[in-house]
């Protein structure tokens, strides 16, 4: 038929989706990728959501942002970790980011179509950037008690490659099954 599913599990555990291979990201993919952040691991990665020169591009603005801002402010995680938040408040390339139609697919069959962006910032996470402890984000992170039901879900764009040297986030698969505030003094088990 010509349908071409790209969505295979990682050796660590996570879905992948390849857009880079020409994945149709159909239907079926959506409830596989809706099944996987409700049930599943709670993390899939999508390769080549979007091209290079985007992610170069967004790069550079963020850096150009900073500057311009003379950031001085240290982030929460020491001298190599900074913030700029408020991204669609400078454009495209963010706005571009936010507004692909491949989140929208992702995040409808998990969220319903009315869902709405909370908020957009970069996280920029040196090397040598100390871990930060194990937490929940909003808006779970203002509650005592979670509900059944999902209420939000993260969405990163890797501007670089997530490694350890570099500082990238860290996910702990299967985390949000638990329905809690994590042990913040617990090493996590990531990926």
């Amino acid at each position: 038929s010509g349908v071409l599913h790209f969505v295979t599990r990682h050796r660590a555990g996570f879905l992948e989706v390849d857009v880079r291979r020409g994945c149709c990201f159909c239907d079926t993919c959506a409830a596989m990728v809706a099944n996987e952040l409700i049930s599943g691991s709670g993390l899939t990665v999508f390769r080549g959501a979007f091209s290079a020169e985007v992610a170069a591009r967004a790069r550079e603005e963020v850096r150009a942002i900073k500057e311009a801002a003379r950031q001085t402010r240290v982030g929460e995680l020491g001298p190599n970790h900074s913030r700029v938040w408020s991204l669609l408040n400078h454009g495209a390339p963010f706005t571009m980011l936010v507004t692909l139609p491949l989140i929208f697919k992702a995040l409808s069959p998990v969220l319903g179509d009315d869902f709405a962006l909370g908020s957009f910032s970069a996280n920029d996470l040196g090397p040598g950037c100390p871990r930060g402890p194990a937490h929940v984000d909003y808006p779970y992170s203002t509650l005592n008690s979670f509900p059944s039901d999902v209420l939000a879900c993260q969405a990163v764009f890797c501007l670089d490659a997530f490694t350890e040297a570099n500082g990238g986030t860290q996910v702990e698969l299967h985390s949000h099954k638990a329905r809690s505030h994590p042990d913040r003094e617990k090493p996590l088990g990531t990926v």
